[in-house]
């Protein structure tokens, strides 16, 4: 969740529909699937993100908010713990009114079993956050954006692609790394760099190496299927017998600093 006064500047700048409802009480309504209805915590923000009131939802998951005038305003939902939360939303008080739907969406929980011989459709869950902690002080800080879409967008473990690209890289020090932004040592071929990918950013790499990881080596029928685990990649990826093991343990060194 992402909190503090940058994050409301922000909100100015981000362009969502205006919404419009009534001067006189704004209504919110909370969903009521899987996630707690009472005492969600509400904070309403004028045009200039001002807080102006805080409220806590009911036991039917609705909170109120009586403004004394037409006008813009922001709400922000406080999520409990375990439980993720929309973020701004920005409402436009003019002749009638509106429910607006906040959701809460459980955070899954962390998944930082990983082995040679894991599945590595099995996804960690890990947040923005954690990436950036593990990879603090490396030349690849920066990259846990990317590792949750690789995550989200292509349904490969993510921390098997940080541990694939710390050790090909060299922890993002290798001349690959540095001048190409490749991470994995993509179209090199045992050490020949001459034909390796360059990419346009680190992230660029991540992103475009690991659907083409997930299609032909991670999926039934593809060009260099063996099975779902690092260690069956590493039949057609890698000549060293050892490059799985290797990701491994940098993986479970790196999850130490969480």
């Amino acid at each position: 969740m992402v909190k503090g006064f940058k994050f409301f500047l922000f909100v100015l700048l981000f362009n969502i529909f205006p919404i419009t409802a009534s001067a006189d009480d704004l209504k919110i309504a909370v969903i009521k699937d899987d996630m707690p209805t009472s005492d969600v915590e509400v904070l309403l923000f004028d045009e200039n993100c001002l807080q102006l009131l805080s409220r806590k939802t009911e036991e039917n998951g609705v909170v109120s908010f009586d403004v004394e005038s037409e006008g813009t305003y922001y709400y922000y939902t406080e999520a409990p713990e375990g439980y993720q939360a929309d973020e701004f939303h920005k409402v436009v008080l003019k002749d009638s009114e509106v429910k607006q739907v906040l959701t809460l969406e459980k955070i899954p929980d962390r998944n930082l079993e990983l082995s040679a011989d894991s599945d590595l459709r099995i996804l960690s869950n890990l947040l923005e956050e954690d990436y950036e902690k593990m990879l603090e002080g490396t030349a690849l800080a920066g990259l846990g954006k990317a590792l949750v879409r690789v995550e989200q967008e292509h349904g490969i473990n993510g921390l098997y692609m940080m541990g694939l690209a710390c050790l090909e890289s060299g922890w993002g020090e290798s001349s690959l790394a540095r001048n190409k932004n490749n991470l994995v040592g993509w179209n090199a071929c045992d050490g020949n760099t001459k034909g390796a990918t360059a990419f346009a950013s680190k992230e660029e790499c991540l992103l475009t190496v690991a659907p083409v990881i997930k299609q032909n080596y991670l999926t039934e029928g593809g060009k260099y299927f063996h099975g779902f685990s690092a260690r069956a990649i590493d039949v057609k990826y890698c000549s060293d017998k050892r490059h799985a093991d290797k990701i491994i343990s940098i993986v479970h060194r790196l999850i130490q600093k969480l």
